[in-house]
């Protein structure tokens, strides 16, 4: 009676572990599937494997693809490994150490691709060291490459030590801190193209411009509105800046300055030297333009407002 009873205990404890190592990752499948549909309907989610441990979670060729949209997302692993806390003001369960590989996520008029995420509690600070590398972000026609990041993640701010990136011709570095809606950066930009910068803020069909800058600007943002932009950037090396539409023409020259003169050197007028103050009046954003070139000096002020439309006012 006794071998009979322990076969069973036996049996049942095999039965067990079974159903824990195996049906369990089964079913916190589906909790994802059903998840996501809740949360975002018409999102799938699939996964070739799921291991879940009571301190560690491991996914394996995923995809989340929304049915009803363009986003397509999909990745090669994603973990995390969990601690437990022995003190009542920190989370039962928190984050250790996590780790991301995303091959690419489409979205519209966004592409990116080659992402990974790394992430490691810090020892003696609440926050979440974190570390992201992006082959690649494309916006329409515009691409950003060779992105790195190093962030601290807090429980209510986030620390950008410095995001970095080949765009605009050049390099960017961006250093600054997230806080609830409140988003304050230090920009430094070096060797971009004037261009490209143009064609960004909606003015390259207005103007004709190019010249290598390099500068710094400083940007801050809250609850959506853009409350202070201010900033300066210069070149050496000369370039052109040719105002193609004639009505920005009239409206961007400074005063005191004869406007069908101007405007009728501004119609082929290459310069040497090139400085652009960057700052704000509310909600759109000016460019003071002061270009030094053989035909004279030209002073602009040239105005994009916060749909991205330029009228020169």
């Amino acid at each position: 009676m006794r071998k009979s009873r322990f076969r069973l205990f036996f049996i049942l404890t095999i039965l067990g572990i079974v159903v824990l190592v195996f049906v369990k990752d089964l079913w916190l499948l589906g909790w994802i599937k059903g998840g996501f549909g809740r949360l975002w309907p018409g999102a799938g989610f699939s996964a070739q494997e799921i291991r879940v441990w009571p301190t560690s979670f491991t996914v394996r060729d995923f995809s989340l693809i929304h049915k009803d949209s363009s986003f397509n997302l999909s990745g090669p692993r994603a973990s995390a490994l969990f601690s437990f806390s022995p003190f009542f003001r920190q989370p039962l369960l928190y984050v250790k150490k996590a780790d991301l590989l995303v091959d690419s996520v489409d979205s519209g008029p966004w592409q990116l691709r080659a992402f990974s995420l790394a992430a490691q509690r810090h020892s003696h600070w609440p926050f979440l060291q974190a570390r992201m590398t992006l082959g690649s972000l494309r916006f329409q026609d515009k691409e950003f490459k060779n992105i790195s990041a190093s962030v601290w993640i807090g429980s209510h701010q986030l620390l950008i030590h410095e995001i970095r990136a080949q765009a605009l011709g050049g390099d960017i570095r961006l250093k600054g801190s997230l806080q609830g809606d409140s988003f304050s950066a230090v920009i430094r930009f070096q060797g971009i193209d004037l261009k490209e910068v143009m064609d960004l803020v909606g003015g390259g069909k207005a103007v004709d411009a190019t010249g290598v800058y390099s500068g710094e600007v400083i940007l801050s943002w809250r609850d959506g509105n853009l409350l202070d932009l201010r900033g300066v950037l210069d070149s050496a090396t000369g370039g052109r800046f040719i105002i193609t539409d004639p009505a920005l023409a009239r409206e961007a020259i400074s005063p005191g300055q004869n406007q069908n003169i101007v405007i009728e050197n501004l119609k082929n007028y290459y310069y040497d030297i090139g400085k652009i103050e960057l700052r704000n009046s509310g909600q759109d954003i000016k460019m003071d333009v002061v270009l030094q070139g053989g035909t004279g000096r030209r002073s602009l002020e040239l105005t994009w407002h916060a749909k991205g439309q330029d009228d020169g006012s």
